[in-house]
């Protein structure tokens, strides 16, 4: 049998030209004792929720070793490694996101414009000069899974993030971290995922325990 990639929008196929080795994905092994059935149960839950498919997969059905940063995917006890499941890299920006990931806009200075219209769409009150900003997607394990086109700096966070793209790529029960400013909770809600903003200490003195044991969290 022929080996071809599962993972959505992949058409890497086994190929004398280029070295490739294809790993089956895992299953829920229910008789080995409790710690490997919940591990490898949220393992192959977090390899489906990568592979972003609405079938589910057969016993034949494989990943490719282009989705793995080390090439191949971890041991399933070793859950802090980033090829516990699939990772996204650069090359493969368009594939599906991993169940947590992390959101922030990147400003950068620019020449002025010449156009007084471009001049108007990139000056950025914040940085007080002009600006080109993008959107950057980040996966828990560091690896960026979304660049957006670039914007003016007059667009705000939340504008972009609105009309970039990345809110088409969000499954249900994602999980979104964002710095404070990205007001777009109803916006992700609507695609049934959830956002996380770090406590700030605006209108108070200092953070209570409950928010800086929550920030603690995020953090980590």
């Amino acid at each position: 049998m022929v080996n071809t990639c599962w993972v959505k929008d992949c058409t890497n196929r086994a190929d004398d030209s280029v070295k490739r080795s294809f790993y089956t994905i895992p299953v829920v092994r229910k008789f080995e004792g409790e710690q490997t059935n919940t591990l490898s149960d949220e393992r192959r839950r977090t390899w489906l929720a990568n592979i972003n498919r609405k079938e589910l997969p057969s016993k034949h059905s494989k990943i490719c070793s282009d989705h793995f940063i080390q090439g191949k995917p971890a041991d399933l006890y070793n859950r802090s490694h980033p090829d516990w499941a699939p990772t996204l890299k650069l090359c493969n920006l368009s594939g599906p996101f991993k169940p947590k990931k992390k959101i922030k806009a990147v400003e950068t200075d620019m020449e002025r414009p010449k156009s007084l219209m471009a001049r108007a769409q990139t000056w950025s009150s914040y940085k007080h000069n002009n600006t080109i900003k993008f959107l950057i997607g980040i996966t828990p394990q560091g690896s960026i899974s979304f660049i957006s086109k670039a914007w003016g700096g007059r667009a705000s966070d939340k504008y972009i993030t609105e009309n970039c793209g990345f809110l088409s790529k969000l499954l249900p029960g994602d999980i979104v971290l964002v710095d404070r400013g990205f007001n777009i909770s109803d916006s992700i809600g609507m695609y049934c995922a959830k956002i996380i903003v770090p406590s700030f200490t605006k209108g108070k003195s200092q953070l209570s325990p409950i928010d800086v044991e929550n920030s603690r969290k995020i953090a980590h």
